[in-house]
């Protein structure tokens, strides 16, 4: 809900969100519904239109309709109350989009109406909805929220046809169509109303939701005083935090895209919350969500809002949402809505919920989850239904990016605009292809045929062919055969072969074979599920079913030159893979001209790279830049580049012993709890055994990471260097991009050095070389794109752990030859004086002559 800027006696609502407040009832749908849209893929379009066609074959046909409509209460006792009150609201402005609008021509010969008994005479509206599923799970007589959508938009439509001098008729029809994502199918159901029982419902809706929309209108009054009477809440800027601020503010405001490096130390947090919640007085903007990868970060926004509370006196309401699996009540039934006592009657059970939490400013998941099991409501959904009346939304990047998890009700067709704050932005790049991308192993399918008890169900012939294709394709990478050339089928003149290596194998088209077994495997599988038995095999198979459902919209809807379909054979057997290589066009499009949206990170170098990786290349849509340097006195980090030391792979052996020998000279001659971060886990099991026996005999405790550690392991790693014994050096050993790579916090003297082996390149592999092939066609920077700049962001996350304040001091070690040549040098930070050892002996000189008494 937002006010009009015009008349702040009104209020500005959307039609859906309308009839859901005011009708919503019964329990959560296993079907999942959504708007026709761009989001539903090509194939449901043409099909839709196809159908349109068919069905009303002489109707002009007007797609995304937009319709406005403005309503006044009558000055009844109600009205006068409120305005007694105070509160000035007396109307609604509701908005919304009717899917399709048809208007009978003028030649009405032939029409034929295979679905409808009656002809409408008169232009009537249908909504839309395309259904994850087949049509037969959708109900007989269609859902009836979608019927009061249709409902409202009959209204608005012909209220704005009597405005222009058209008599509203007797009887008003109005219809829904679903279409089938799955099977493109489309059915088409009708009804009709008098227009006089059309404007009482439409009166009653209104008068219903205005008395909710009061009680919220007085929280954002007190919100949006205590916003403008806001300051900042500490008593000091850091170095660049007012830039920050400012930069951030004016962003926001041109809904221009920003990238802002800001060193750890300069309040990045605060600086990006502070004038993104003071844009929230501007009517355009409905919630400002932080998105952030880790738990470390969501808790650093949740602080900043409560010291803003604390200090400033802001009211504003916040939710921390979490991932639906860490907040389920009944996790034995994953998610069977028809059996979940949470699902069964949701809507009629939330108004008691959301009541209960309404005076709460700070939602958590502590707090919803115990409403949920009070109230019997599924957490996860109550925390989404209670989002929707939060200012500050703290989330996920997939919450708003991935297009299998993202928020529809935030972010759907015809939604608010919003203000995103992107932390840690620098892990988007990687994450994001990951969204967009999607694996199917074929031992899942092997597995999931030996369960059937006969080969002739239709289960069993379903899943077959899927296993013959697994099975073919395997046969032949192993027999050092093409593959694909037997299975999958190329554009005529078009060579669909991209790389061919040893068990590897790699091309640039869809799999639209493939997707043909795998479409009726799984409209058939969901159907299924429930005669599973077996609890870990029924998870499996929602599991498949969800990606495989995925592999098909690649196919559908997001393929293009930026993809390649890749299969593997390893010991577990074949795994073909549908990869993203840019996914930069899918990103922008989430949120250029619709919301604002701010990426910061201490890491964003070079800012050409995320640049292009978060924007697209598209002119128009160039971002806003802002590079802060560090905050704090250069002189407390010494930074010493080691390159006389090779660490490529064919140097290794070679180099282990002088390698071994520089980090135990950093141990040993500067003391003080220290952090070395390896490339891989197989490089540090290479080296620890080395340093191990060099240091023998000096009181060390080594914490190295493991390859599989669970979140007490974790813990337990970090909490050595918070209480170490008498005497005991703390010794850190980890990967880099690793847990431990980033988002650690070792304040004071907890750390006082760091020694950083190699340049963090990506480990070589078949899918990075092909990536690297496109960025050099597409930018002419293959190995800076695919390799470089990946493998530098994780070098400088690391070095990030060791300065966290203006009072610490300490070292880093680079050890390797290639910080030695300008490619890598001049990617390093500006602030960092770098001096450097040629030799052994030069290291030990350096080491021992910066002394480094350790973080004060």
């Amino acid at each position: 809900m937002a006010k009009n800027p015009d008349d702040k006696s009104i209020i500005r609502i959307g039609a859906r969100q309308l009839v859901e407040t005011v009708y919503r009832s019964g329990g959560l749908s296993i079907l999942s519904y959504h708007q026709l849209s761009g989001l539903t893929g090509t194939r449901t379009h043409q099909a839709f239109a196809a159908g349109l066609r068919e069905e009303f074959l002489h109707f002009e046909v007007e797609h995304e309709y937009s319709l406005k409509h403005i309503w006044q209460e009558e000055d009844g006792a109600a009205a006068r109350a409120a305005q007694l009150a105070g509160n000035a609201i007396t109307g609604m402005e509701v908005n919304g989009r009717a899917d399709v609008l048809l208007k009978p021509s003028a030649d009405k010969r032939a029409v034929s109406f295979r679905h409808f008994d009656n002809e409408p005479d008169n232009p009537f509206i249908i909504e839309v909805k395309t259904v994850a599923g087949p049509l037969d799970q959708v109900p007989e007589n269609g859902e009836e929220m979608h019927w009061l959508q249709a409902k409202l938009y009959s209204y608005m439509y012909w209220s704005e046809q009597s405005k222009q001098g058209a008599d509203p008729p007797s009887v008003v029809p109005y219809a829904l169509a679903y279409v089938s994502a799955e099977t493109l199918d489309a059915a088409f159901k009708l009804r009709e109303d008098s227009w006089s029982d059309l404007e009482d419902w439409f009166r009653e809706t209104c008068l219903v939701y205005l008395t909710q929309a009061r009680n919220l209108a007085d929280w954002l009054e007190k919100r949006n005083e205590s916003i403008r009477e806001l300051r900042f809440p500490y008593s000091k800027l850091r170095d660049g935090q007012a830039e920050l601020i400012h930069q951030v503010y004016e962003s926001i405001s041109r809904l221009t895209p920003l990238l802002a490096q800001a060193p750890t130390g300069t309040g990045k947090t605060m600086s990006v919350l502070f004038p993104a919640i003071k844009q929230l007085l501007k009517p355009a903007f409905e919630h400002v969500f932080y998105l952030t990868a880790k738990t470390s970060t969501r808790r650093a926004a949740e602080q900043a809002l409560q010291d803003m509370r604390r200090e400033s006196g802001l009211l504003l309401r916040s939710i921390t949402l979490q991932a639906k699996e860490s907040m389920c009540l009944a996790p034995e039934l994953y998610c069977d809505t028809a059996l979940c006592p949470y699902a069964v009657h949701y809507y009629d059970h939330l108004p008691d919920a959301l009541r209960d939490l309404w005076p709460v400013q700070e939602l958590n998941a502590s707090l919803i989850m115990a409403a949920g099991e009070s109230r019997q409501v599924c957490p996860f959904e109550l925390s989404l239904d209670l989002a929707l009346a939060c200012d500050v939304i703290i989330g996920d990047y997939n919450h708003a990016f991935d297009p299998r998890i993202q928020l529809e009700r935030f972010f759907g067709v015809g939604t608010s605009q919003h203000i995103l704050l992107v932390d840690e932005a620098h892990n988007l790049v990687d994450r994001s292809r990951e969204m967009y991308s999607a694996t199917l192993d074929g031992a899942d399918f092997f597995l999931l045929q030996s369960l059937f008890p006969s080969e002739h169900s239709r289960s069993a012939r379903l899943t077959a062919p899927l296993c013959e294709y697994f099975l073919a394709l395997q046969t032949a990478i192993e027999g050092g055969k093409d593959g694909w050339d037997e299975l999958e089928k190329a554009p005529e003149g078009q060579d669909m072969r991209v790389l061919t290596q040893d068990k590897f194998r790699a091309i640039n088209v869809p799999l639209r074979e493939l997707a043909a077994l795998l479409l009726p495997w799984m409209q058939h599988m969901r159907e299924e599920i429930e005669h599973f038995q077996d609890a870990r095999h029924r998870r499996k198979l929602v599991e498949l079913i969800g990606t495989a459902k995925f592999f098909l919209r690649i196919v559908d809807e997001f393929w293009s030159p930026s993809y390649i379909a890749c299969a593997r054979v390893s010991p577990k057997g074949l795994a073909i893979r549908l990869i993203c290589l840019d996914v930069s066009e899918m990103l922008s499009k989430t949120y250029i001209n619709k919301h604002a949206c701010v990426f910061f990170s201490a890491t964003l170098s070079p800012v050409s790279y995320f640049s292009v990786n978060f924007c697209g290349r598209a002119r128009d849509n160039r971002p806003d830049t802002l590079l802060l340097p560090s905050p704090f006195p250069p002189e407390n980090l010494q930074v010493i580049v080691g390159d006389f030391i090779s660490t490529i792979y064919k140097k290794r052996g070679e180099s282990a012993a002088d390698l071994a020998k520089a980090i135990a000279l950093a141990i040993l001659l500067k003391r003080g709890q220290q952090f070395v971060f390896f490339p891989s886990f197989a490089y540090l099991e290479q080296i620890m055994p080395l340093l191990e026996k060099m240091l023998s005999g000096q009181n060390i405790r080594w914490q190295i990471q493991s390859r599989h550690m669970n979140l007490l392991s974790r813990e337990h790693f970090l909490k050595a260097f918070d209480h170490p014994d008498r005497g005991e050096t703390v010794i850190g050993v980890a990967v880099l991009g690793g847990i431990f790579g980033e988002g650690i916090d070792l304040v004071g003297d907890k750390l006082s050095g760091v020694t950083i082996v190699g340049v963090g390149l990506p480990q070589l592999s078949p899918e990075r070389n092909i990536m690297r092939e496109y960025y050099d066609e597409v930018y002419q920077g293959g190995f800076l794109f695919a390799y470089l700049y990946p493998g530098l962001n994780k070098v400088l996350q690391a070095a990030g752990r060791l300065i966290r304040s203006e009072e610490d001091q300490g070292f880093l070690l680079l050890l390797d030859q290639r910080y030695g040549t300008p490619a890598y040098r001049e990617l390093l930070p500006d602030e960092w004086e770098i001096t450097e050892a040629k030799s052994l002996k030069e290291l030990k000189a350096l080491l021992a002559e910066g002394q480094n008494p350790g973080k004060n």
